[in-house]
């Protein structure tokens, strides 16, 4: 749980639109524009805002994407110059630092929603696009500041300058944010903390199958 009351910076919303790769036009909703006034946040995702591929984004695991404007500061002094925010796609620039040890299932009241913490960010080759640089997705997956998803367990209005409020920690089996990020990075190989993951009651059905495949890649080898 976050330290210091964080707060909405801005709301973002975005349709698909054609995007070029390697050739071809593919639908991409990455590109999203700052909404004034109250939106509201359903199941699946804030009014006016779209998936282009629902089988990667949106749904209630990854309804609503949160990333930290302090993250934008770090990656503007990383890569030596300016990038706005929002160019990561996120529906909700936040302030604070919290977003990757906040815990899986934390739960959160921002305006009249209630959110809970579901997972990180792991980009594809769109944000790759949005940088016009593929090689970003491993300076992001390797930066650890993956942002933050939320699913949403009470529907609600919300809106930029509203604060942040920790309402329930997660259960203490779950890990947090960072804590599966690093998994999926660097403990591919790590069976006890594979195993230890799989303990937590709130890890996405995605996820869960993912340590699953691992652990049975691992028995094998």
């Amino acid at each position: 749980m976050p330290t210091e009351q964080p707060h909405v910076l801005a709301v973002r919303v975005g349709r698909p639109r054609g995007i070029p790769f390697r050739g071809k036009i593919v639908q991409s909703a990455i590109t999203k524009v700052p909404v004034e006034g109250p939106v509201m946040l359903r199941q699946t995702n804030l009014d006016g805002d779209e998936q282009g591929d629902l089988a990667l984004h949106g749904g209630v695991d990854k309804a609503v994407y949160l990333y930290a404007a302090q993250d934008y500061e770090w990656w503007r002094s990383e890569l030596g110059r300016e990038i706005p925010d929002g160019l990561f796609g996120e529906n909700l620039t936040v302030s604070g630092d919290w977003l990757t040890s906040v815990r899986i299932g934390d739960r959160f009241q921002i305006g009249d929603a209630v959110v809970a913490a579901n997972e990180p960010r792991e980009p594809c080759f769109k944000l790759g696009v949005q940088m016009s640089d593929q090689s970003f997705l491993k300076r992001f997956r390797e930066a650890g500041r993956t942002g933050a998803y939320f699913t949403v367990i009470t529907e609600g209005k919300l809106q930029a300058g509203d604060s942040i409020v920790a309402l329930e920690a997660g259960d203490p089996a779950n890990i947090t944010i960072a804590e599966l990020h690093d998994l999926y990075v660097n403990g591919r190989a790590d069976r006890d903390r594979l195993a230890a993951a799989l303990a937590g009651p709130d890890m996405t059905d995605g996820w869960r199958d993912w340590i699953d495949r691992r652990l049975a890649e691992l028995a094998e080898e």
